[in-house]
């Protein structure tokens, strides 16, 4: 028989703070229009669908319903997730993981 383990999800505005913490950087300002959400928070978000398996509608109803803020449009979230690092984006599931091994 397969052993089940039992893993207990991080609360949304523990990983805000987690992702706030690790992936905030500070930039320059580049040319252009300034970017309204910084990378943290699309990151946050990415890390949130795949912790609970939401779509990207599900993430952004749930996420502006549990946190009461404001969150990018489908389409903004989808060109910002395609434009991240991959590795970044691993490294931000790794670490997060991580720490929610160490709570528990």
């Amino acid at each position: 028989m397969k052993e089940r383990y039992h893993i207990n999800l991080l609360p949304y505005k523990e990983v805000l703070k987690l992702c706030k913490k690790y992936f905030r950087k500070k930039e320059k300002p580049k040319r252009g229009k300034p970017k309204i959400y910084e990378d943290y928070f699309i990151i946050f978000i990415a890390i949130i669908m795949q912790m609970y398996n939401y779509s990207f509608r599900e993430a952004i109803v749930i996420l502006e319903r549990e946190l009461k803020i404001k969150l990018p449009a489908i389409s903004t979230l989808h060109y910002r997730l395609s434009k991240l690092d991959d590795k970044l984006l691993e490294k931000a599931i790794l670490k997060i993981s991580q720490e929610t091994v160490k709570k528990n």
